[in-house]
């Protein structure tokens, strides 16, 4: 377990364990990141210098997110960092980013479930892999639980996420390298599963 907070040395040693073509899936309840792009910032913000960032944001807009990093890093270089956002984004346009850019090393996508359109979780997450693994990608994918989900946590003595409760929300835990399920300890914190 390790926090999430960048500014935490904890979030270095958590990115320690992530290795080029795997797919992550970042999953929390409404309730505790009811706006998982705070948080994909947070990881933006850390991963930037380390290689080229594609941000899709389909939450808040491109200015937002370039100024919550630059209170971060007043001289950050975002030549480094690409940001897609808008409600056309899809993942046949950031599949066409990807194969337009070979220096992108980290894709984060803020919410998943605003990919979801005509296509299935199974169609995009696979599409997504293949990516990853073509282009030695690393694809970090926020995912917000349904509310039935996030009720049948705080019915646990423990109130911790299962892998089971990705597969109930629509995705299948199987199709990614990882899962970080984040939840709150006075803190957001994470919890680390390699599948």
């Amino acid at each position: 377990m390790v926090s999430i907070k960048s500014e935490d040395k904890n979030m270095k040693d958590f990115l320690d364990c992530i290795f080029e073509s795997e797919m992550i899936c970042v999953a929390s309840i409404p309730t505790i990141d009811a706006a998982p792009s705070f948080t994909a910032i947070n990881l933006c913000k850390e991963i930037y210098k380390k290689g080229k960032v594609l941000y899709v944001t389909l939450e808040v807009s491109k200015k937002v997110i370039e100024e919550e990093i630059l209170k971060f890093d007043s001289n950050v270089d975002f030549n480094n960092i690409k940001i897609i956002d808008g409600i056309d984004v899809n993942i046949d346009k950031i599949i066409d980013v990807i194969e337009n850019d070979v220096d992108i090393k980290y894709i984060i996508i803020d919410d998943i479930n605003c990919l979801r359109t005509t296509k299935s979780y199974k169609d995009i997450v696979c599409k997504l892999k293949r990516v990853a693994l073509n282009n030695k990608l690393i694809i970090f994918s926020f995912f917000i639980l349904h509310r039935n989900v996030e009720n049948d946590i705080e019915k646990r003595h423990n109130k911790k996420f299962i892998l089971s409760d990705i597969d109930r929300a629509g995705l299948n835990h199987c199709d990614f390298d990882k899962v970080i399920f984040l939840y709150r300890d006075d803190i957001i914190k994470c919890e680390l599963i390699n599948i």
